[in-house]
C-alpha cells in the first residue's frame, strides 16, 4: 500500500511552507490565491484528501447576513422581518444566509452591545442606527474586522458603514409639513410632533423640515416641542393624550416615525368623550 501523503508533502509539491499548506486547508485568510490554487492541486495530486473532503473544502463559505431590527408594535418594521425572512429562504440556495433580529435598539449602549455580538458571526450586517458616539465605535469596529455594515431608514454620520439604504428623511419632513399646513388651510393653533427616538438621525431630518416648511408657508401655525414614543403603539397613545389634555388649541399631530395606530386611538377617545 503507498503510504498516504503528509503536509509536509503537500508543502514540498506546492513550493510552500507547511503552515502556509495549513492555512489553505483550514480556509483561512492571508494567502494569496495562485498559492492557494497550487495548494490544492498539489493536495489533490497527491491524494491527499478525497474527492469528497476535496470538493467540500474547495466550496465557498456561506456568506452571512445578520439584519438588526428595533422590537416593539411597528407594523413596517414587522413587515420588514417577514420580507428578510422570505428572502433568506429564496437566497439559502445560493449559499447566503440571512438572520433578523429585533432587538430593543433604543439604548445606544444595548445597540451597540447587539452589533458585538452578531458581527461576531457575519459577513455583513444592516441596522438602523442611532446617532450615538459608543454606536460609531461598534460599527467603525466591525469594518475594521472586515465585517461590511448598511445603515438602513436612519443613517449614522461620520462612521465607517458601507452604505445607507432608506429616504432623503428632510424631504420627507417637508411634504408632511406640507401636507399639515394645506389640511389645516387657514386655521390657526398648535401641531404635536412625535417621534420614534430623538436620538435617530433620520427622524431629526424629518423634524427639521417639517419645521422649515411651517415656519416658511404656515406660519399661523405653532408647533410644540418633539415627544419621544419609542415607535410604540402604546406609548404614542400616552404621548397623545398627554398633549390633547394640556393643549386646548391642538389641532394636528405629526407622526415622525411608528406606532400611529396609538395617536388614533387617542383622538377617537378625545372625540368620543
Amino acid at each position: 500500500m503507498t503510504e498516504r501523503a503528509r503536509i509536509s508533502d503537500v508543502a514540498r509539491a506546492a513550493a510552500v511552507s507547511s503552515a502556509t499548506v495549513d492555512r489553505v486547508l483550514n480556509r483561512r485568510p492571508g494567502v494569496r490565491e495562485a498559492t492557494v490554487q497550487r495548494v490544492w492541486a498539489a493536495a489533490r495530486d497527491l491524494g491527499y484528501l478525497s474527492e469528497t473532503d476535496l470538493f467540500a473544502s474547495l466550496t465557498p463559505s456561506p456568506m452571512r447576513l445578520a439584519f438588526l431590527l428595533p422590537a416593539g408594535t411597528n407594523r413596517y418594521l414587522r413587515m420588514l422581518g417577514d420580507y428578510i425572512r422570505n428572502a433568506a429562504e429564496v437566497l439559502a440556495p445560493f449559499n447566503v444566509h440571512c438572520r433578523c433580529h429585533f432587538i430593543d435598539s433604543f439604548d445606544p449602549q444595548i445597540l451597540a452591545g447587539s452589533l458585538l455580538q452578531h458581527g461576531k458571526n457575519a459577513d455583513g450586517v444592516a441596522f438602523m442606527a442611532l446617532e450615538h458616539p459608543v454606536v460609531r465605535e461598534a460599527v467603525n469596529s466591525l469594518v475594521g474586522r472586515g465585517v461590511q455594515v448598511v445603515t438602513l431608514i436612519s443613517d449614522l454620520s461620520n462612521s465607517r458603514r458601507a452604505a445607507y439604504v432608506g429616504m432623503d428623511n428632510r424631504a420627507a419632513g417637508r411634504t408632511a409639513g406640507y401636507l399639515v399646513g394645506r389640511l389645516l388651510d387657514a386655521r390657526g393653533g398648535q401641531v404635536a410632533m412625535i417621534a420614534g427616538s430623538l436620538s435617530y438621525r433620520g427622524h431629526e431630518e424629518r423634524e427639521m423640515g417639517f419645521l422649515h416648511v411651517m415656519r416658511e408657508m404656515f406660519p399661523q401655525l405653532g408647533v410644540l416641542g418633539l415627544r419621544e414614543g419609542h415607535d410604540d403603539a402604546n406609548n404614542n397613545y400616552k404621548q397623545a393624550r398627554n398633549l390633547l389634555a394640556q393643549h386646548g388649541d391642538l389641532v394636528g399631530f405629526y407622526n415622525i416615525g411608528g406606532g400611529s395606530g396609538g395617536i388614533g386611538r387617542a383622538l377617537n377617545r378625545s372625540l368620543n368623550a
